[in-house]
């Protein structure tokens, strides 16, 4: 099969990857091999590409969220059939997904929506998984006594996913932050009830919004600069 490979950490700018023909990932008995037909590129890839160097005489394959049709099941991976179509997050400690087939635990795979495609299923896994786990937790809701959640990066990946979670799911107002005009539009559209500037004092943007506090914050981004309005 094709995949995009390197042997050596290496800044972006150098671009060190090569597309090369490897083998077909052998599975595990809990593994499904997945067809690739889109991935992600996730800020988490950039940092591995800069730190992780393959042992001697191997190579790295990045890339942790993919979507693709299920081609082989293991003995023991459950609830999955060849021709299903997928999408999820893989294992850092093994080959990504970079790659014509990505071998991967069918406990971090999900069946795809048929109402998204599969570069819109591959863009998901972590952003979601991220978002879900922070705000919602095990217990699938928010935690007691929380009306209000407060989340700066609104118009990321996570803070977009944030948004949509919590007005699906929760009764809670949401407050998103963004500055740029083409930001702030789309945290509007992603459904917040209230957007402010990060660039600006939260605190008297939430008082001018006749809120006093938010009772939960996610902090997506430059958590350290917000430290000294955590009155708010």
């Amino acid at each position: 099969m094709k995949a995009l490979t390197y042997q050596h950490a290496h800044e972006l700018a150098d671009f060190a990857l090569h597309l090369q023909e490897v083998p077909v990932p052998t599975l595990r008995d809990t593994d499904l091999l997945v067809r690739v037909l889109a991935f992600a590129v996730n800020p988490g890839d950039t940092v591995i590409r800069r730190v992780r160097s393959a042992t001697p005489g191997q190579s790295v394959i990045l890339g942790w969220e993919f979507a693709g049709i299920v081609e082989q099941v293991g003995p023991h991976a459950t609830g999955f059939q060849v021709g299903d179509e997928v999408y999820g997050a893989g294992d850092l400690s093994r080959d990504g997904n970079y790659a014509d087939y990505v071998a991967v635990d069918y406990r971090v795979v999900a069946h795809k929506p048929t109402t998204l495609s599969f570069p819109e299923a591959a863009a998901l896994p972590m952003s979601f998984q991220t978002a879900w786990g922070a705000l919602l937790r095990n217990e699938n809701q928010l935690p007691a006594g929380v009306t209000t959640v407060l989340i700066l990066g609104g118009a990321g990946g996570i803070g977009s996913i944030a948004i949509q979670l919590l007005k699906a799911n929760t009764s809670a107002k949401v407050i998103a932050t963004a500055s740029r005009p083409e930001s702030k539009r789309w945290v509007e559209a992603m459904g917040a009830d209230v957007v402010l500037d990060h660039s600006q004092d939260l605190a008297a943007q939430l008082t001018q919004h006749g809120l006093e506090k938010a009772d939960m914050v996610l902090a997506t981004r430059s958590s350290a600069s917000h430290l000294a309005a955590r009155s708010c």
